[in-house]
């Protein structure tokens, strides 16, 4: 399909019929021009795949920069034994990220974990959770397809909880 809207652009007269309708006269060039049919727009375009290929990564994928940043701050917090699984602390570290938890269905997350296995045990192998995540913005939820938040945990002879949570 795509091939097709680039032969319609590159055919002149369609070109300079989109121009005279959008008022932009800034090239001569067909290969130079990008008709974004949802916007109705048309906007010059030095590199459309490198620009195109950065858009796609940046509303669907978490930079590794982004991720190191946000482990750094995760993986210290979890360290140690807890009285309560710190939840709603990693949560706030992903939100000022813009980052949320997600359900199956792509909503935000919203839920408890259970689990009391001890440490050690057969049982506490299985107190996992993989939490989806998603970048919030003002038009609604955009999944991230290389980035989960994983949580384990199990409990202590003491009843303290030991924690394990980081971004893969």
């Amino acid at each position: 399909m795509w091939g097709k809207i680039v032969k319609i652009i590159e055919s002149q007269n369609y070109k300079q019929s989109l121009v005279n309708q959008f008022g932009r006269e800034e090239s001569t060039h067909a290969n130079d021009w990008e008709f974004d049919f949802e916007d109705t727009s048309i906007n010059k375009v030095r590199n459309k795949k490198k620009k195109k290929k950065k858009i796609a990564q940046s509303m669907s994928k978490l930079d590794r920069k982004t991720k190191n940043q946000l482990n750094g701050q995760i993986i210290p917090m979890t360290q140690g034994y807890h009285n309560e699984i710190p939840l709603g602390s990693i949560f706030n570290i992903l939100n000022q990220n813009n980052i949320v938890a997600t359900q199956e269905d792509g909503t935000e997350w919203s839920g408890m974990l259970m689990g009391q296995a001890q440490c050690g045990s057969d049982r506490a192998r299985d107190q996992v959770a993989n939490f989806s995540l998603a970048f919030k913005n003002e038009t609604g939820l955009i999944p991230i397809s290389n980035s989960d938040l994983s949580l384990s945990w199990c409990v202590m002879p003491s009843g303290r909880y030991e924690i394990v949570a980081y971004l893969s």
